[in-house]
């Protein structure tokens, strides 16, 4: 007999892989998913992030900045900048109108353009969004004027042109209400008009066109629908000037309550009930009567005593949302977490009142940014006065705040309306052609000069002027190729832009050439744009008439041209001119335009 001994041997568990998963999904790519979790841990508990990203908890705040990185990976924009434009409202998440437009433009990679008719703030003002240019719909050979004329000929409320992706929309049509029903938002009235249809218009082409880059994607209006339909949270009208209310309406609640009936009558009516039962008994030969349908079941007093409790809940949740956005609505000099009361009051409230103290404070907030926004706008466009609201009565503390809020905002936009007139001095009819730069000194130091007063003093006033009467005089030097090379220590627009008025005022100017006038010009715009490239904030040559006439020098985009024209013959600073420095302004663009022509036809470009 053999001895055998049982096996001890153990079965191993085979290590487990570690797989990298490489997927066009942000959130299922292993390397984005866990540099996304790197910098979630890194930004969740910031004090900075607004209330609905900091979520009941850092788990919550940590899982909302995940789905912040996941859109700004989708969306090409800054993971920061979407955090600050985004809310929860209704456990949906709301973009403002800025951010949709914005998303649009950087995840498409198409510009969309815009074309206006009617007058800003009524309901006719109408707007067309295109991804193609409007200018495409004129004759080639058309003057602006004309342009605009065969534009407008061609759009309708509705239009459909072949080829053509268009949507429009006017105030009447897109503008939202306050809860009352009847009065606008006050970012759909006067001069935001014009802003707001731009939000709303690229939102709609995208919707229609785009589809895929709007799935789960809410503007702050459309939320206003959904609310409506939501009678769980109907919420009450808010005060003058306000967006929505936090009130829920009590009609669901009651439309289930009914009160107890004391007990005596519910003893009496069982009595009676037994006496019909016996009235109705099958001793008798008549056939039985149809029975009588039966009455809804009276709640019992512990559940009534629970509806009570909900309810009492729901108003308390209410009062605390309707207090958080009036608060934020009139300018509180605080945060929400102050306003109720500190951080242990607020980790002693319901998750119910939380949400709607969070809620609150966004629309508030939405509301009082959208009527800052709007005085900004008037004083910008060169409204000088404000209307003084209803609202607004002496010795009313929170009327005074918001008011005082809403005129520096006005302040601030008639001060850079100032800025740029001063930028853009009214010039003569001699130097329109020359740039419209104004009348800025006679050498670019006097210029810069003007600019910083302080930085050039008398004696050195006095060597630039024998520097540049030398650089003028000498035979064998050009002055415009001196002047080009001269701009490499210029660092910011407004002494490329102070020297170049400079030297169109000088004689080597008027006797040079259009195409020497050309490449100065283009040389000032290239170095502006080194710039740029450096670091320097990006200047819009639409707000600049100086910079625009430097930069169709350097562009051979007919296209981008005459859609920039368009935009530039609407803006204040060339409405504002004279109609001979217009004509000016609008001849140089035409040479350009068939310099251009000609280029392309010879093919040189």
């Amino acid at each position: 007999m053999t001895d055998q001994t049982p096996s001890t041997a153990v079965a191993t568990r085979p290590e487990r892989q570690y797989q990298q998963v490489q997927n066009v999904q942000p959130m299922l790519d292993t390397g984005r998913f866990e540099h996304f979790q790197r910098a979630s841990t890194a930004l969740m508990h910031s004090s900075i992030l607004n209330p609905s990203i900091r979520g009941n908890s850092p788990q919550q705040c940590f899982s909302n900045l995940m789905l912040i990185f996941d859109l700004s990976d989708r969306w090409k924009l800054p993971a920061m900048s979407i955090a600050q434009g985004i809310a929860i409202v209704h456990d949906k998440v709301v973009y403002e109108g800025k951010l949709i437009a914005a998303m649009l433009d950087a995840s498409l990679g198409v510009r969309l353009h815009y074309w206006w008719q009617g007058t800003r703030g009524q309901e006719a003002y109408r707007i067309y969004v295109s991804d193609r240019p409007f200018a495409e719909l004129a004759p080639p050979d058309a003057t602006p004027a004309e342009q605009v004329v065969a534009i407008d000929g061609m759009l309708s409320p509705g239009v459909q042109i072949p080829g053509w992706r268009i949507v429009d929309g006017s105030v009447g049509e897109w503008r939202t209400f306050q809860k009352d029903g009847r009065t606008a938002n006050p970012a759909w009235t006067g001069a935001a008009t014009q802003n707001q249809l731009s939000y709303r218009g690229a939102r709609e082409w995208a919707r229609r066109f785009e589809p895929a880059q709007m799935l789960g994607v809410y503007g702050d209006d459309e939320i206003d629908a959904i609310t409506i339909r939501m009678e769980a949270r109907d919420f009450t009208p808010a005060a003058p000037g306000l967006s929505a209310g936090f009130a829920r309406s009590a009609a669901p609640v009651d439309a289930v309550v009914e009160p107890v009936e004391p007990a005596a009558d519910a003893a009496q009516d069982r009595q009676e009930g037994g006496q019909e039962a016996q009235d109705a008994s099958p001793a008798t030969d008549a056939p039985a009567e149809q029975a009588k349908p039966q009455e809804p079941k009276k709640p019992t007093a512990k559940a009534q005593k629970a509806l009570d409790d909900r309810k009492r809940a729901i108003e308390k949740a209410q009062e605390i949302g309707n207090g958080a956005r009036d608060a934020a609505a009139w300018g509180y000099d605080g945060q929400l977490m102050d306003l109720m009361g500190g951080p242990e009051k607020w980790m002693a409230m319901t998750d119910e009142e939380r949400g709607f103290a969070e809620n609150g404070w966004a629309q508030g907030m939405a509301a009082l940014n959208d009527e800052l926004e709007s005085a900004f706008n008037a004083g910008a466009l060169g409204q000088e006065q404000l209307p003084t609201p209803d609202w607004l009565a002496e010795g009313d503390k929170s009327a005074e705040r918001r008011w005082a809020l809403i005129t520096d905002e006005h302040k601030r936009g008639l001060a850079e309306r100032e800025a740029e007139r001063a930028q853009d001095q009214e010039p003569g009819p001699d130097a329109v052609d020359a740039d419209l730069e104004g009348e800025a000194g006679d050498t670019a130091l006097d210029a810069v000069q003007e600019a910083e007063p302080d930085v050039v003093d008398s004696t050195v006033q006095d060597q630039a002027d024998a520097a540049d009467d030398a650089a003028f005089d000498t035979a064998h030097l050009d002055p415009l190729d001196e002047w080009i090379a001269s701009l490499e220590p210029l660092q910011d627009w407004l002494s490329i832009k102070a020297a170049l008025t400079a030297i169109i005022k000088t004689p080597a100017w008027s006797g040079a050439s259009a195409e020497r006038q050309a490449e100065v010009r283009a040389a000032a715009w290239r170095r502006e744009a080194q710039l740029i490239e450096a670091g320097q904030d990006r200047l819009d040559f639409i707000t600049d008439l100086t910079a625009f006439r430097c930069w169709i020098e350097t562009t051979s985009d007919l296209d981008a041209i005459n859609g920039n024209w368009q935009t530039l013959v609407r803006q204040p600073i060339y409405t504002a001119l004279k109609p001979e420095q217009r004509d000016s302004m609008q001849t140089s663009v035409l040479k350009r335009v068939e310099q251009i022509q000609a280029e392309i036809a010879a093919g040189k470009s």
